[in-house]
Formats: structure tokens, sequence, C-alpha cells
């Protein structure tokens, strides 16, 4: 009777083991009611410099080491408040919910029962507000998903010339592997989000034109709502000429 006894603690305790092995492993899936920003959230980032080309290698079982970033000592606020609190809310129909990154800019989201959509995006330069939304996330989201959404509306840049916007967004789950941030600290279990959005700005009847195309890579561990780290790239072409890049970690 006690081998007997002790047989099964042992079952026991291996099935308890291999429970545990498994959820340390599971593939993350990010959620409405987890990852889906609500009115209050603030979101803390640092932004960081690098001096070598970043590793943002698509795949399973990937290793992001981003060890050697240097801090700029840089830091952005980001909080999510009301539509009617922002200076030009009412005119994003539908809108309900705005993330104001404390510089002046807007950024406004629809949330429903299954997806996150962008309604409009309002800066100092340029105010795009889209009557067809661009999907950003149909809830969940784990390895392998991806969605492209067309999206129009209107644009007005530097507040005098006005015209139309369109274009596509995509987001993919393309990567899980394990992260390491600045400091040395390493994350597993991470899915790597790639957000590519391109903009066709026509303005001023067809006189002014220019299209935008950015790509975001982030980082997201199964502990934070926000991404743990995210890579940002801008290319701009037309009337409007710029290239940039960005490195934002969670702070």
């Amino acid at each position: 009777i006690i081998t007997k006894h002790l047989t099964m603690r042992k079952i026991y305790l291996s099935i308890i083991a291999a429970t545990i092995a498994f959820t340390a492993n599971a593939q993350l899936t990010l959620t409405k009611a987890f990852n889906e920003p609500v009115l209050g959230d603030v979101n803390t980032k640092e932004i960081y410099d690098s001096v070598a080309v970043l590793n943002n290698a698509s795949g399973t079982n990937q290793v992001w080491n981003f060890s050697a970033l240097t801090s700029s000592s840089v830091t952005e606020v980001s909080t999510f408040t009301t539509v009617a609190s922002t200076p030009s809310g009412s005119s994003f129909v539908g809108a309900t919910l705005a993330e104001d990154d404390g510089q002046g800019g807007y950024t406004y989201y629809k949330s429903t029962v299954t997806q996150y959509e962008i309604v409009g995006i309002q800066d100092p330069n340029i105010t795009l507000n889209f009557t067809n939304t661009a999907v950003a996330a149909v809830w969940p989201v784990t390895m392998g998903y991806s969605n492209t959404d067309v999206f129009s509306g209107s644009a007005v840049a530097g507040g005098t010339l006005s015209g139309v916007a369109t274009g596509t967004t995509t987001t993919s789950a393309i990567g899980t592997g394990t992260l390491i941030v600045p400091g040395g600290a390493s994350f597993t279990n991470i899915l790597q989000i790639k957000t590519t959005q391109y903009v066709e700005l026509d303005l001023a009847m067809g006189f002014i034109t220019a299209t935008v195309q950015t790509t975001d890579y982030n980082y997201y561990h199964g502990t934070q709502k926000f991404p743990l780290l995210t890579v940002s790239y801008s290319d701009a072409q037309g009337a409007f000429t710029n290239t940039s890049a960005s490195i934002k970690v969670n702070n």
C-alpha cells in the first residue's frame, strides 16, 4: 500500500511538473481582455540608440539580443483618455478611446467585441481621419496570425493642405523566442508582432503627393500589456521626404 501510494504520488508530481513546464513554454496569445488598451492606461517608454544593425529576424526559437543598446535618457509617456477630452475628438466619428502622446499628438481608436481599429491620427503636422478605419488587431493574436486591412479617409497637412489618404495596414505574428533587453534581463516566451502601414497622400487636388511606409517590430511578454521593446522604421517619399528609425523600451 505504501509503495503504491508513493508511486501514485510520483505520477501526480510528474503530471504537475509537466503542466508547469507546458504553461511556462506555452505559446503567448494576445487577447482583448489583457492587451487592448483601456481608459486610464499609461504607457511609458525610454528611447534607446544603436550603432549596429538590429536583429529583427522572424521564426520560432529566436534570440533577440538588444543588450548593447544605449539609453538616450529621453522618456515618452502616452496616456489613454476619453475622446471628448481631446481638442478635436468630436471630429473622429466612432472613436471610443484616444491616446495622448504628451507632445500634442493623438491617435483615436474604436473598440469592438472582436477587433481594435484606428479611426484617425492627429499631430501638429498632419491629421488623418479615416471614414474606413484601419483594423489594428482582430483578437486573439498568436503565432501565425496575419491580417491586412484597407483604410481611407481625409488628410490635412500643415493646417492648410487638404486631400485624401488611402492605404493598407498589415499586422502579423511572425516570431517567438527570447528577448534580452538593455541591462541584460532575459525574457522567454516572447511573441514578435510586425506591423506595416503604407499610406498614400493626395493633397491640393493632386498637386502634392507623398507616400509613407512605417514598419514596427513589437516584442510582447505575458507579464505586460504593452510591448517590452519596439523597433520602428519610417520612410516618406514624394512631397515629404524623411527616413528615420527609433527604439523604445517599456519603462
